[in-house]
């Protein structure tokens, strides 16, 4: 999730704390199951990493109980004073953190797990953060990395959906010119295996969704954020906006229309 002075081009507004909130319900059966086959349970210590509005941290903090605990870390202070304001009332036992995720120091042997979620593909070295996070894990421990390992061409429209297609690859521009890699997630095996874990599950996620679907409103969710920020960069332009927002109303209309997701991948690591 954002930081402070990450590049992460969404931001922290109002909009996009529901927008990943929207996400995170769309996604949560792959997530429950990653935290499963990871063997996250009662009374453990898990660091969720790139926390975000700590939507995922509450519900971690359910799943170890009240004698378990979540450190919650973001770089991004607003998302931070969320969670605070979230725990206040809940009383969970999570521990918010603001910290840049880049030069985080965290102690060795003290977690029984850790957690990332979209938040590689906004790193320009993660293999350096995967390199901490199994230091920081007791052996045995495992870490599941879920995040999105590429836009275009699996993000797509059909029928012929051009602008569509235009409007995911300026996505893939924009990772481009902010020197980041959008298919980090691919190498996450070989990060994982060099930082010592032994890779025990990779699964790959790809969803379709057709018009009146709760998924399908999961798109344009995110198109109203990021299409303003790619007509800054110089990506698209204001033509380009009102034809995507045409294009997407009639295939709204179409019953025989669908998306695919973006290409999400799971990747948990154990240590030895």
């Amino acid at each position: 999730m954002p930081s402070k002075k990450s590049d992460y081009i969404l931001g922290s507004e109002d909009f996009e704390l529901a927008r990943l909130g929207y996400q995170h319900r769309m996604f949560s059966e792959e997530t429950y199951q990653s935290w499963r086959d990871a063997n996250f349970r009662f009374g453990q210590h898990l660091l969720d990493l790139g926390c975000g509005p700590g939507y995922a941290s509450q519900e971690l903090a359910q799943m170890v109980g009240p004698t378990g605990k979540i450190t919650a870390i973001d770089s991004s202070e607003k998302y931070i004073n969320f969670i605070q304001q979230q725990i206040s009332s809940s009383k969970q036992n999570i521990e918010p953190q603001l910290s840049d995720l880049t030069s985080l120091t965290l102690a060795d042997n003290k977690f029984d797990g850790a957690f990332s979620r979209m938040l590689m593909i906004f790193l320009k070295d993660p293999e350096i953060l995967v390199k901490k996070i199994y230091k920081t894990l007791k052996p045995g421990a495992s870490f599941v990395s879920m995040d999105f390992a590429g836009y275009y061409p699996y993000f797509s429209l059909s029928p012929n959906g051009k602008i569509f297609s235009k409007v995911v690859q300026a996505i893939s521009q924009s990772f481009n010119q902010s020197g980041l890699d959008i298919h980090a997630q691919k190498k996450m095996p070989e990060f994982m295996s060099n930082a010592g874990f032994q890779v025990t599950k990779i699964t790959p996620i790809l969803k379709i969704a057709k018009p009146g679907q709760h998924l399908w409103d999961w798109a344009p969710t995110l198109f109203t954020t990021f299409i303003p920020k790619l007509i800054e960069l110089g990506l698209l332009t204001s033509d380009d906006e009102q034809n995507f927002w045409q294009e997407w109303h009639k295939h709204a209309e179409i019953k025989s229309s669908y998306y695919l997701t973006p290409l999400l991948i799971t990747v948990i690591g154990t240590k030895n």
